[in-house]
């Protein structure tokens, strides 16, 4: 059984996240869009936007689920051949382009749309966003204080999170549903790409290729989003029974991958656009 330190400590980065996407996808947008009032967008100028075409409906959907499934076969058929570097250098070139490609280009509407940047010139602008992601990378990939850490996960989430509920529509409803489908699929079927992972993993005691938060204890001052719950190689046979159950429980942590926030995030984004009701609907069935 969790304690419940262990719960709350997981809990507030997710409402944190939900918060943050929702602020970004109503108070970022382009300066041109003649949709859009000075305090964000309304249910009445969405709809008053149409429905997209269904063709175009269907290309995003097919393309967002394509790549998703062909990118973990690839993650899977890199790891099942040792490959555990080059898996490293693709998840620090995929968080680098997030916050650095997609992070800078929130920041700059985040400026247009708030005025700022008449205050800002170019080479700063362009020194912070290098030294933001560069950041970025070292801070998920190696060891920071925890805060820092997960103050860059959130962050990734939410940007991510905009982007994808930006998708016209009720395109974001099929894409998310697709994910749910697959989701189950990969990790509960035994053939799925995920579950594999996992089994190979454990069979070599490595750490898992993903990125995830866990709920540290509060002595905790250092965290990496690379974790491992599995003893080190060797030391199975040498200790005792319940030496092994007990060290078991102190390492059992409630972990959340960074898919986990993008879905919550995109589901309370999506329901924001139908008002208020529908977030705290959904705000409160999440932390449930």
């Amino acid at each position: 059984m969790l304690e419940p330190q262990q719960l709350t400590r997981v809990i507030y980065p997710v409402v944190i996240c939900m918060g943050l996407a929702l602020y970004l996808h109503w108070s970022v947008y382009p300066p041109e869009d003649d949709n859009h009032a000075r305090g964000g967008r309304t249910t009445f100028q969405i709809l008053k936007q149409g429905a997209p075409d269904l063709m175009t409906s269907i290309i995003l959907v097919v393309s967002f689920v394509f790549f998703t499934v062909l990118s973990t076969y690839c993650l899977l058929r890199l790891y099942a051949r040792g490959r555990s570097n080059l898996i490293r250098y693709w998840m620090a070139l995929s968080v680098a382009l997030t916050l650095g490609e997609q992070g800078g280009r929130t920041l700059l509407l985040w400026c247009q749309t708030h005025s700022l940047l008449k205050y800002v010139d170019a080479i700063t602008f362009h020194v912070v966003l290098w030294n933001f992601a560069v950041g970025g990378v070292v801070t998920v990939f190696y060891h920071a204080p925890r805060f820092v850490n997960q103050g860059y996960l959130i962050v990734m989430s939410a940007i991510v999170s905009d982007v994808i509920a930006k998708v016209a529509g009720g395109a974001t409803w099929i894409i998310l549903i697709a994910f749910v489908v697959w989701d189950l699929y990969a990790v509960l079927s035994p053939s799925g790409p995920l579950r594999q992972i996992v089994e190979i993993a454990k069979s070599r005691k490595e750490k898992l290729p993903a990125l995830v938060r866990v709920a540290a204890d509060a002595s905790d001052s250092e965290a990496c989003s690379l974790i491992t719950v599995e003893p080190e190689p060797g030391t199975e046979d040498i200790i005792p029974e319940e030496a092994k159950e007990e060290a078991t429980d102190e390492r059992r942590h409630l972990q959340l991958g960074l898919g986990d926030f993008i879905f919550y995030s995109i589901l309370v984004i999506r329901s924001s656009r139908a008002g208020l009701t529908p977030v705290v609907a959904s705000l409160t069935a999440i932390i449930a």
